[in-house]
């Protein structure tokens, strides 16, 4: 196994680590919403809603720059504009 083959292999468990961990908070979030005792479940104001939206938006936005970047080689921003590494 060459060295980048081994940095690669490397970063994509770090990848699938981060995933999961995003995954095992949403799972999290979705059991206290969907409680069905009332004390244990949680419910959002609108602006909580709306800041929620918003930060899913930006771990889609963020996985797909991911997986850009593993496919091409090239970094992208946040808001779409690409840069090289």
């Amino acid at each position: 196994m060459t060295e980048k083959q081994h940095e690669l292999i490397k970063n994509l468990f770090y990848s699938v680590s981060d995933i999961e961990r995003v995954g095992d908070h949403v799972e999290n979030i979705a059991e206290l919403v969907n409680a069905e005792d009332q004390e244990s479940r949680i419910v959002f104001t609108e602006e909580a809603e709306r800041e929620l939206s918003e930060m899913m938006s930006l771990v889609k936005d963020s996985f797909t720059c991911a997986i850009r970047a593993l496919e091409t080689g090239k970094w992208c921003s946040i808001s779409g504009h690409p840069y090289e590494s």
